[in-house]
């Protein structure tokens, strides 16, 4: 459960809620990411804060070290452990249009490299998994989209190993924005496994998504915005139940600050906050420290260095 709680944080404090069609993904990988300015790399140290006797700690956890070329697209992702060893990295290249076109990755489980395709529009159509076994290259996986005229994405299908073995496929629909507003994903045999719902308010924001498995609603996820468009409130529901709620405070300029969260399991309930502190003069914080139930858990630390 605990893995599940920091993944929806990290997921919250990474991406985006707002929508966005396909094409333009992988454009604004920075914004994305909600930094400010013109980042060329970021090296982030996190920690372990408290022993069992409650003493507050600094014992390294990992680093990541990312790298971002003058347009703010992705070049490099590495975390490594506390002894330098890697624990997963990924190189990117462009074309001259700016569409990635590969990915080259590593993890302690599975080494390999990611072929993207695009159509004409730059769209991407096609993405081709494959993996390194000694001096074997194999291909694992192959992602097939269709998109319409507008460049807004109605299909996606997933084959092991060749266009042979379909996996499962996806159907889309898009609202007239773009944004996808209904995934259903269907099995070899044509069978429902899950369907998506989203929501957006007038301006773009996600405000609502479901996911039903067998026709049951499974996991809910809501999400409130000032009038600034700054995500002040979300949570997370499994079969029906709270199980994560997060209230955000901004300063006045709309950097995010202070995030409070409350998380529930079958057993006990903890009360969470995440302080950002020691903002550089782009606005980037450069500290983060979680507390639970009022003790620090968890402190990350990052430097940024910017193109001038």
């Amino acid at each position: 459960m605990k893995n599940i709680f920091l993944f929806l944080i990290i997921s919250f404090f990474l991406f985006s809620c707002k929508g966005t069609k396909e094409k333009k993904e992988r454009k604004c990988d920075l914004s994305t990411l909600q930094f400010r300015g013109k980042v060329k790399s970021v090296t982030q140290y996190r920690y372990g804060c408290i022993d069992s006797s409650g003493q507050v700690l600094k014992s390294k956890f990992y680093t990541t070290f990312l790298k971002f070329d003058k347009k703010g697209n992705y070049l490099e992702k590495t975390t490594k452990n506390q002894d330098d060893s890697i624990i997963s990295y990924d190189i990117y290249y462009y074309d001259t249009n700016e569409n990635l076109i590969k990915d080259s990755f590593k993890t302690k489980k599975k080494q390999g490299l990611a072929n993207i395709l695009h159509d004409k529009k730059g769209n991407i159509i096609e993405i081709d998994f494959y993996k390194s076994n000694g001096n074997a290259v194999e291909r694992e996986i192959i992602e097939v989209y269709k998109v319409d005229e507008n460049g807004y994405r109605t299909e996606h299908d997933t084959y092991c190993g060749n266009k042979d073995t379909l996996h499962y496929k996806e159907y889309i629909k898009n609202n007239t924005n773009g944004l996808e507003i209904e995934v259903i994903k269907v099995n070899n045999r044509g069978i429902i496994i899950s369907t998506v719902n989203k929501a957006y308010d007038e301006k773009g924001n996600q405000t609502d998504y479901k996911l039903f498995k067998r026709d049951t609603l499974k996991t809910e996820i809501r999400h409130k915005y000032d009038d600034k468009g700054n995500n002040t409130e979300w949570c997370t529901f499994n079969n029906g139940k709270l199980e994560v709620k997060w209230t955000n405070t901004y300063d006045k300029n709309g950097t995010l600050v202070e995030s409070t969260g409350f998380k529930a399991d079958s057993s006990s309930s903890h009360n969470f906050t995440i302080h950002f502190e020691n903002f550089d003069k782009e606005g980037n914080w450069l500290k983060w420290v979680e507390m639970k139930d009022g003790k620090p858990i968890e402190i990350k630390e990052r430097t940024i260095e910017y193109y001038p």
